[in-house]
């Protein structure tokens, strides 16, 4: 995307029209052509244009530039016809097939975006626009493969009569499963970000629709009777909240919401907490700017920064007399590979895990597991 945007941004400046030597300007001609007679005309005359290096001046920037602007006009076909003359143009080139596999994922001819991605990337293995964009196709692949078929199969808050453990579920092992089909779990929707307190007695986690809606943050609770069906937290009724995480003492809980801040005047996303006050929560209050929280048993929490007072990734942030100190980006004590955006603190603090696109590694001691994709939209994983 930000490659897209930066096309779109160079569409300001001016268009060379005619080469020092006179030479037209192919990608003018072929623009021209494409608005007055149509995409075929415009392919003829390309194939021309190809063989005759005396008139035409090809550049391949500015095809691609043409590109992205009909793709900026919703022109789509326009759009991909200029690339595949790009293409045709400079086969040897990584970019032109970087950029027809983006106009081509957009308009879900995903197969053919995922052979212009690896061909882009067997021409330059350090493309990481085409990393992206195959690890987002195939992450999508697998979401709908995958994808439970259990609709929702409860009144919200209703007792289920599941009075064991994991709501009856196996306990967490190394291979990851879909987690509480039909109850956490369900068709047309996405859940992710879950966390149990200490005593396993209450399970948080985040829901949306798949076709798209508000992040709200889901609460069963196990009862004498058994295990409640999820229901909207109280803390979570109105807004954009997500990411919960319980503290392993059980006293607080953090998580990510959309609300105005301290000193602000309009709502932005960021870090809440609350303190836990016999059955109930405390009013939510500011802790910090950042994503995907998680803390260990000291009072210092891990998240991913979005402050701007690192280089980004992942930071720690000790707290000493109930204020943290500056966030200490943890890319100077480990590795942080690229597209890396979350981790979470297992309550040992021994590991911890990470979700970064395309990878699986395992280490301990303040390094970390990477899982890619954590099987994203086919429910709360454990």
């Amino acid at each position: 995307m930000a490659k897209i945007l930066s096309a779109f941004v160079l569409t300001l400046l001016p268009i060379l029209v005619l080469s020092q030597d006179g030479k037209q300007n192919a990608s003018v001609t072929i623009e021209q052509i494409i608005n007055e007679q149509g995409i075929e005309e415009a392919q003829m005359k390309f194939e021309e244009i190809l063989s005759d290096s005396n008139q035409f001046l090809i550049l391949e920037n500015e095809l691609n530039l043409l590109g992205y602007t009909f793709a900026r006009q919703r022109k789509f076909e326009e759009a991909i016809a200029v690339f595949r003359m790009n293409v045709e143009a400079f086969s040897g080139s990584w970019n032109v097939y970087d950029s027809l596999g983006e106009i081509l994922a957009w308009t879900g001819s995903t197969n053919e975006a995922i052979e212009n991605f690896e061909k882009s990337l067997e021409l330059n293995p350090a493309n990481e626009n085409a990393e992206k964009n195959l690890s987002q196709i195939y992450g999508t692949r697998s979401d709908h493969e995958n994808e439970t078929k259990s609709e929702f199969q409860y009144q919200r808050g209703e007792q289920t009569n599941l009075d064991k453990p994991y709501f009856g579920e196996e306990p967490p092992g190394v291979t990851p499963k879909l987690f509480a089909p039909g109850l956490i779990s369900t068709q047309g929707h996405f859940e992710f970000a879950c966390t149990f307190s200490p005593d396993g007695k209450e399970f948080y986690f985040t829901r949306r629709n798949d076709d798209g809606g508000v992040n709200v943050v889901m609460i069963s609770k196990w009862r004498e009777s058994g295990w409640t069906a999820p229901d909207t937290a109280d803390f979570s009724r109105a807004g954009w909240n997500n990411e919960p995480h319980y503290t392993s003492d059980g006293k607080k809980l953090y998580f990510g919401t959309t609300r105005v801040k301290p000193g602000a005047d309009q709502p932005s996303y960021g870090i809440w907490v609350m303190d836990r006050m016999g059955d109930s929560w405390s009013t939510p209050e500011f802790a910090t700017d950042g994503m995907y929280v998680s803390a260990t048993n000291d009072g210092s929490i891990y998240l991913t920064d979005i402050s701007g007072q690192t280089e980004g990734g992942i930071v720690k942030m000790i707290q000493k007399g109930g204020v943290f100190e500056k966030p200490l980006r943890l890319g100077e004590v480990l590795i942080i590979p690229r597209m890396e955006y979350t981790r979470m603190f297992i309550p040992m603090k021994s590991f911890y895990y990470s979700i970064v696109i395309g990878r699986i590694v395992l280490a301990e001691k303040e390094t970390c597991m990477f899982h890619s994709g954590m099987m994203m939209g086919t429910g709360a994983m454990l």
